[in-house]
């Protein structure tokens, strides 16, 4: 085809231009086509591997997965963000199998496609290189080991699903002893169990146990994740929260300021913002107004800069009923306008 269109620009000079533009649009009208073709395929396969998986049917959705997969790379030369949602979510899968030579390939590559698109020093590329390191050691595991690890991480969640949250936190005590042996004690996959695991307690309002857990979690983020990662920020959280819960308000300040700077690092504003929340609660709660109210205006710009008006007004009234400093009928007009605006 180039060559004819080069032999018609000599030839006949302007008309060629003519021709040589409707047979570029025509190819690209044809291959937009074949590309929407593809990508409702594509997304047709992924509500279907969904499902699968939400039936339990594991090989079937993995299969399926793979084929969602493979149209991925038809259409994603280089690395794309759907494709490492799609190796991220197959490793996961493949693990749920206990098969951990597949998740340790789909993890290889998903590492790959995240330093590609986000740099080596990202947490997501972080993410997928420990991923890979958890499948790899877990390949090294018996069957048998392997196979108790998937079960009792089931038997954790269906006692979760039932609100049993002791013996959920109980069955994930299990399944970190599991881990430790075939991980090291130390492993960050240790840590997201002691998370998981402070988080059970949280919800059965044993908030003593949570926080200790929560510690657990959170300094093994600190030392293998740093303090530029999302999931430290979740620890911190959950350390603050348990204390809030025990009435320990001035020990919450800090893990909440740690988790608040996290987020606004990794660009997660609503849960900066939430935390700025809290942390205005815990200093209300400990009399110090001024403080409470840099804090609820410190969550109001962020929402407001969202668009989040249900969490801007929730602040604005907070602001209202600490100090009234406040005109709460202006400030929800100002709301109103904004959103009239914004349509």
């Amino acid at each position: 085809m180039l060559c004819r269109v080069i032999a018609f620009v000599f030839l006949m000079g302007s008309m060629s231009a003519t021709l040589v533009a409707q047979d570029t649009e025509s190819t690209a009208d044809g291959e937009t086509a074949a590309r929407r073709g593809q990508t409702a395929e594509r997304n047709r396969l992924w509500a279907e591997a969904q499902q699968l998986a939400s039936e339990g049917k594991r090989a079937k959705a993995i299969q399926v997965g793979e084929a969602v997969l493979a149209i991925e790379r038809r259409l994603h030369v280089d690395a794309h963000k759907e494709l490492a949602v799609t190796l991220e979510w197959l490793a996961h899968r493949s693990l749920d199998k206990s098969d951990a030579a597949k998740a340790s390939n789909f993890a290889a590559e998903l590492w790959r496609v995240q330093e590609a698109l986000l740099g080596k020093d990202h947490w997501q590329t972080v993410n997928a290189r420990l991923l890979l390191d958890y499948a790899n050691k877990l390949g090294l595991a018996t069957p048998a080991v392997l196979r108790d690890m998937v079960a009792i991480e089931a038997e954790s969640e269906s006692l979760s699903a039932g609100k049993k949250y002791t013996e959920s936190a109980a069955k994930l005590r299990e399944l970190l002893l599991l881990e430790q042996q075939v991980l090291g004690n130390d492993h960050p996959f240790c840590g997201e169990t002691w998370y998981y695991i402070a988080n059970k307690l949280a919800a059965a309002e044993q908030y003593r146990h949570a926080e200790t857990a929560a510690k657990r979690a959170f300094e093994n983020r600190m030392r293998h994740l740093g303090d530029r990662h999302p999931d430290t920020a979740q620890s911190a959280w959950l350390v603050a929260l348990s204390r809030i819960r025990q009435g320990n308000h001035a020990q919450a300040l800090d893990p909440l300021v740690l988790a608040r700077d996290i987020w606004r690092s990794t660009g997660h504003l609503e849960d900066q913002a939430w935390m700025d929340s809290w942390r205005g609660d815990s200093l209300v709660a400990l009399d110090q107004t001024r403080e409470a109210s840099i804090a609820y205006r410190s969550a109001v710009d962020v929402f407001r800069q969202l668009g989040n008006s249900d969490g801007e007004a929730r602040h604005l009234k907070k602001l209202a009923d600490l100090d009234g400093s406040i005109d709460l009928v202006s400030e929800r007009n100002g709301i109103w306008e904004r959103e009239d605006t914004a349509k």
